[in-house]
């Protein structure tokens, strides 16, 4: 079981790292589907993990997986738009009576809006990482399709990973698909998601125009 989990691991990893730095080769501006296979391949750990839980207090990953388990925003299912960011809640649609079943953005923004407020020097790797693993497939699907509030929310995670994670799969991939997204979203003139650009923009090194 160590070595399938292990395997995954390394497979998610290698995946993640970018074999190009051109924002325009990012799966935002490509019509073939294989070329968001770097994030949909992060969503198999979560599945193994689901397959091998009977099993997961023998492995050398539970203590590992247990830790980034116990973080804040883990299992904050709550109703609602409280503790959320409130201009990306109104963006999303999101009400005082909204849940993860109704509305696809509410779960993403429940595990986003925390790693917002902590310091970027306190903001670990697997704390952030995290989030790429948990999405839910009906906000992938709202990726792949390109929809303009899941590619917002997607670039705000980008922005994290390049401000507080230093690894070597990670900084050509999340610098390249966060300019990608700002360069997308900025060019479909959207005011209300281009006034949300600042903190993605500013993060990757775009410099936004309109």
């Amino acid at each position: 079981m160590d070595m399938l989990i292990t395997s995954c691991i390394l497979l998610g990893m290698f995946s993640f790292a970018a074999e190009t730095t051109s924002p325009l080769d990012s799966w935002v501006f490509a019509d073939d589907p294989i070329s968001m296979n770097w994030l949909s391949v992060q969503c198999g750990l979560r599945c193994l993990l689901e397959i091998t839980k009977p099993w997961m207090d023998d492995s050398i990953w539970n203590e590992p997986f247990q830790e980034s388990s116990n973080y804040e925003y883990a299992d904050d299912h709550r109703m609602g738009r409280e503790d959320l960011d409130p201009e990306l809640a109104d963006l999303c649609d999101i009400t005082d009576t909204t849940t993860e079943e109704t509305n696809p953005y509410h779960w993403p923004l429940r595990m986003l809006c925390p790693l917002l407020r902590i310091p970027r020097h306190k903001c670990g790797a697997s704390r952030i990482t995290n989030f790429m693993g948990r999405l839910l497939p009906d906000f992938v699907n709202l990726l792949a399709a390109k929809e303009p509030r899941a590619l917002l929310i997607m670039s705000y995670w980008l922005a994290l990973m390049c401000t507080s994670v230093d690894e070597w799969w990670v900084g050509p991939r999340v610098t390249l698909e966060c300019r990608a997204i700002c360069m997308y979203l900025e060019a479909c003139g959207d005011r209300r998601i281009i006034e949300l650009l600042d903190f993605p923009a500013r993060s990757c090194g775009y410099k936004v125009t309109s």
